[in-house]
């Protein structure tokens, strides 16, 4: 379902956050960007914005090329 979702809204780095219950699983937020904190980035030990940075910029270049 979040997977689904999030390539409904061709979001390619975000987050969805849900809500599982009895009645099944909710959608309650969508998020087109991710918020790390300073602990997933030392969990990860890496930062995941560099990567999130180098997207962004190639998606608006590709917007840039087929305007023309």
């Amino acid at each position: 379902m979040v997977i689904d979702s999030l390539n409904i809204l061709n979001i390619k780095m975000g987050g969805i956050d849900l809500i599982i219950n009895d009645s099944g699983p909710y959608i309650i937020d969508v998020n087109a960007t991710s918020n790390f904190s300073k602990e997933f980035v030392d969990f990860l030990q890496k930062n995941p914005l560099d990567k999130m940075g180098d997207l962004i910029i190639d998606e608006y270049l590709k917007i840039e090329e087929a305007a023309g």
